[in-house]
């Protein structure tokens, strides 16, 4: 196993998975915020944009872990990492096509991108 700070692909994969993980962080805490401020027709759509944000994100985190582990383990290691990933990286079956429709239908019936 090589030293990290000689890695930089694999600090690079890190560091990307750390900047889409605080941006769905922030995400989820911008509508958690506008649902206690009482905002909760504004935070209908929101709920669904941070829902679909979240859905496409998984793909992304799995993609950079991948990355990562496959650059530094190999073997059954790499697969047992892989298997943890996977499993801590789940997110629930849903409909991103009716997700899409109704965020484009609120867009579409205010008539101005305010989002």
């Amino acid at each position: 196993m090589q030293t990290l700070s000689k890695e930089r692909e694999i600090l690079m994969n890190v560091a990307d998975n750390s900047i889409v993980i605080y941006h769905a962080e922030c995400a989820l805490f911008r509508v958690d915020k506008m649902t206690y401020l009482g905002k909760v027709i504004k935070a209908c759509v929101q709920v669904a944009i941070v829902k679909l944000y979240f859905y496409e994100l998984a793909d992304k985190i799995i993609k950079f872990g991948k990355d990562a582990i496959h650059s530094f383990v190999d073997g059954d290691e790499a697969r047992m990492m892989i298997m943890g990933l996977k499993r801590f990286t789940k997110v629930d079956d849903l409909n991103p096509k009716a997700l899409r429709q109704q965020i484009a239908q609120d867009l579409i019936d205010k008539g101005t991108y305010t989002i």
